[in-house]
């Protein structure tokens, strides 16, 4: 049109997650939803059905829900008793009423994991929303059909419906991968690739992603996986963001406590959290932190291991680590008055890839950020920390201490701690940046 006006094309975007749900999973296809229109292309979202959801969660996007098969009964009663599961517990995993703390127990006992990897494959999603998602799309798209797909895993089970949902409309389809699919061990390891073991998992990616048109995935080591198996199709790296409006309250810095602050699940089978609080409390032993002053908030589900290792190094009074899960835009603010940002890198050397969603919303606080990283190997959150140059990777015990003791002198010193990140950099991992980056995507495979 000579107008400038922009000629809108549709986009079918599926995701199990999906807002009022507040995992990170649910972020990237919203951030999609919510841009991708400013690029000419009007979304459509397929996902499962949420209580509560109505419009406000999703402004001007078409939100086609499916209800799940639900559990028998018998068979969730069963599993508390194995697991030893709370009956009041319903949002997390047990309650311990002794201490007013919500936590995660030792995990599921291996043998059921390894029965439930083996019946419900590649996930449990297949058996319970695989069948109601093709369903209900493909009644919406008598009327209303798309002009391309984008399916976001995991579940891995969103793959296999965009393929199902390709094969009935012919419609281009993406394959974004927030996570590989399977582990990235399997892209990265020429003997696990070839092994038996994964014979089921090599058969079925190559059968389900031949007829994708392009891989999107969310950092370069991925997506250089991506390309050595997949070598005849088009894989970019789009990386995961944050979307500037949900930190436009202003929020500021609390002046009267240096405040630590990590947010989300505590995960000490691959990440290493006691390392943070020994560096706490050797600083607070030596005096080079004065105790009254700190404060070290873990905000999400913790473990027992976690509750243990706080009493070990004798900081209770410092330590803020309840458990309770708490509505994401309460969280948002702990984040812009917080001191100093806490992540914690995957532990696994030859992991390179994979990055914890939350630091592209520390990136949006603009507050420093510490990565308490593996002890050797490449990391592409160290990667994201160096271009944009909001905060420190620490791989050390002492460089742990020794940032902590940076940002707490400034504090102390000045009222404040010195941010210098680069908000061009920053930008680059915005949900703007992201969605125009997919409609460039989109716009190619379109037109092919």
């Amino acid at each position: 049109m000579n107008d400038g006006t922009i000629i809108m094309q549709r986009v079918l975007i599926i995701a199990a997650d999906y807002p009022p749900k507040a995992s990170i999973a649910s972020r990237r296809p919203f951030g999609l939803s919510k841009y991708l229109p400013e690029y000419g292309w009007e979304p459509v979202v397929l996902t499962i059905s949420e209580r509560g959801r109505n419009e406000d969660d999703h402004p001007g996007t078409k939100v086609i829900e499916s209800d799940l098969l639900s559990k028998p009964r018998f068979i969730a009663n069963l599993l508390d008793v194995i697991h030893k599961r709370h009956k009041e517990t319903e949002v997390n995993d047990g309650y311990d009423s002794s201490r007013g703390t919500y936590y995660r127990p030792c995990g599921e006992k291996r043998w059921i994991t390894k029965l439930r990897n083996c019946l419900l494959y590649p996930d449990r999603y297949f058996i319970s929303w695989y069948r109601k998602a093709v369903k209900g799309y493909l009644q919406f798209a008598t009327e209303s059909p798309v002009d391309a797909i984008i399916s976001t895993a995991k579940p891995f089970t969103a793959h296999l419906i965009a393929r199902r949902i390709k094969s009935r409309t012919q419609v281009p389809w993406v394959a974004d991968f927030r996570d590989l699919w399977p582990h990235w061990e399997f892209y990265e390891n020429d003997t696990d690739y070839r092994s038996i073991k994964y014979l089921l998992d090599r058969v079925l990616t190559r059968w389900v992603l031949s007829s994708a048109d392009a891989l999107v995935t969310v950092s370069p080591p991925l997506k250089s996986m991506l390309r050595k198996r997949f070598r005849a199709k088009r894989v970019y790296n789009i990386p995961n963001g944050f979307d500037p409006q949900d930190y436009a309250d202003g929020t500021k810095p609390d002046p009267r406590m240096f405040l630590i602050t990590y947010t989300g699940h505590v995960r000490t089978d691959c990440q290493d959290p006691e390392i943070l609080l020994r560096a706490t409390s050797e600083l607070i032993k030596t005096k080079k932190i004065d105790r009254r002053l700190i404060k070290l908030r873990f905000y999400g589900e913790i473990t027992n291991e976690l509750l243990r290792d706080i009493d070990k190094h004798a900081i209770k009074d410092v330590v803020q680590a309840d458990g309770i899960r708490r509505p994401r835009n309460d969280i948002l603010p702990k984040h812009m008055e917080s001191s100093l940002l806490i992540i914690f890198a995957a532990l696994d050397p030859a992991n390179t890839g994979t990055a914890p969603g939350k630091i592209y919303e520390y990136l949006a606080a603009k507050r420093p950020i510490l990565a308490i990283g593996k002890p050797d190997g490449a990391d592409v959150v160290e990667d994201i920390l160096s271009s944009t140059c909001a905060g420190v990777y620490a791989r050390t015990l002492e460089e742990i201490k020794e940032t902590i003791m940076l940002y707490y002198n400034q504090f102390t010193q000045k009222g404040e701690v010195g941010y210098h990140g680069i908000s061009s950099e920053i930008d680059k991992f915005s949900y703007k940046e992201m969605a125009m980056r997919y409609a460039r995507v989109l716009d190619k495979i379109v037109k092919v």
